[in-house]
């Protein structure tokens, strides 16, 4: 028997009519931590990775395997804004995600996410059988306790070398990206459409002041193309979805569905920490 603290105001109020049936966001985090605090980092930079982030990223598992789709987009797109929001207001000192302490915005937001776009471009399988030998090796562990290090250890074994840069761009380095969908052009074929897709594309690397500068991009967005539909695109199910590596500068993709294309979008559920969302769709015309 354990005890989870739950307050009035976060728990007992809250509204579920708009959202998964019974599934209650913090209620879900709270019981995350039961698993996690069993492995409890040290109390150094980063803890808040392996306390928060690890809670938050089971989470955002939950609602991937038991909720609706437009449910756990709704969160990315919730989390991936509020670390945006969050860290313009910074008057510290922004750190990456495996030196993350009490700033919320990194440990809540940031950490989660970056957890939850690997599992999404290397296969949920291979993130959680390493998170499964972090646990293994820290479970009820006496000092020394894991540190962030450690866990990125593991997500490196199962990661395999060509996305070593990618755990290092968010985990270790503090990334923002600029992609934009600049044109887009449509054939007809027997079998059904040719997409053919212009992307621009832009990675910065931010100081802890929140200093930026352009940075060689070489690294996976998620690129989906919607059929015609009155719903929003998070309520949609792509006619295509799949990870393509995007380089600095622009490029040119093109793409087969099978049925009649309206819009295409990179990084469509907000893996990616995009600074500017509007340009990231077009609308297909004819």
């Amino acid at each position: 028997m354990t005890l989870i603290a739950y307050s009035e105001a976060n728990g007992f109020v809250t509204d579920l009519r708009e959202w998964a049936p019974d599934m209650d966001y913090g209620t879900l985090h709270e019981l995350a931590h039961q698993w996690w605090g069993n492995v409890y980092g040290a109390n150094m930079q980063g803890r808040q990775l392996l306390n928060e982030g690890l809670a938050q990223y089971s989470t955002f598992m939950a609602f991937k395997e038991y909720a609706d789709a437009k449910y756990l987009r709704r969160i990315l797109a919730d989390t991936h804004n509020a670390y945006l929001d969050a860290r313009s207001r910074e008057t510290i000192a922004e750190l990456p995600v495996f030196k993350t302490e009490d700033q919320g915005h990194i440990s809540y937001n940031k950490a989660p996410l970056a957890l939850f776009a690997l599992q999404e471009l290397i296969g949920a399988d291979k993130v959680n059988g390493a998170l499964r030998a972090y646990h293994a090796r820290f479970v009820d562990m006496k000092p020394p306790f894991p540190t962030s290090l450690d866990l990125l250890e593991e997500l490196r074994k199962a990661a395999g070398p060509e996305h070593q840069q990618w755990i290092t761009d968010q985990f270790q380095r503090i990334m923002l990206y600029d992609t934009a969908v600049d044109s887009v052009s449509v054939q007809a074929q027997d079998d059904g459409y040719a997409v053919t897709v212009d992307i621009s594309a832009h990675q910065y690397e931010a100081d802890a002041q929140g200093r930026e500068s352009e940075v060689p991009l070489d690294t996976w967005f998620e690129v989906a193309i919607f059929p015609e539909s009155a719903l929003p695109l998070a309520e949609q199910e792509p006619l295509y979805r799949s990870f393509h590596k995007l380089h600095g500068g622009t490029q040119q993709l093109v793409l087969r569905v099978a049925g009649r294309p309206a819009t295409v979008a990179v990084d469509p559920y907000y893996l990616m920490l995009d600074r500017k969302r509007a340009n990231n769709k077009r609308a297909v015309t004819e």
